[in-house]
């Protein structure tokens, strides 16, 4: 089985498949600094072990998915220089609670943080500003 995934500054092209959601045993994903498109498939929330997901310096579009509140192990979360991802931050979040860092600078994101951010009492860093 597949643990972890270390695919940073690859410039690999095209989607992250929707099959990334049958790495089921999963804790570490790392994909920063690519040349990765398209939205974030809401697969990624069937790795319930995931500890750590990196998506950070690529070229994802669309919103985040509100699925990702499904990752309760997640400790990390970056996705930052992603400049076409938008909406607001899922209130999904706040389900987070073991999650201690997040990473979400230089997107379009837009609106005001959710209240529910407030219940991740694990979280010890946040980098938010555009």
């Amino acid at each position: 089985y597949v643990e972890t995934v270390n695919l940073t500054y690859r410039e690999l092209p095209g989607r992250l498949p929707k099959e990334v959601g049958l790495l089921t045993d999963l804790t570490n994903l790392n994909l920063w600094f690519n040349a990765i498109t398209g939205t974030i498939p809401t697969e990624i929330a069937l790795l319930s072990k995931l500890t750590y997901l990196s998506l950070g310096r690529n070229r994802f579009n669309g919103t985040m998915p509100t699925e990702l509140g499904l990752l309760r192990n997640i400790a990390e979360f970056d996705i930052y220089f992603n400049e076409e991802v938008g909406g607001t931050i899922p209130s999904e979040f706040g389900l987070l609670q073991s999650m201690g860092r997040i990473n979400i600078l230089a997107n379009a994101l837009e609106g005001s943080l959710p209240t529910e951010l407030g219940l991740c009492t694990s979280l010890t860093w946040m980098s938010l500003w555009k």
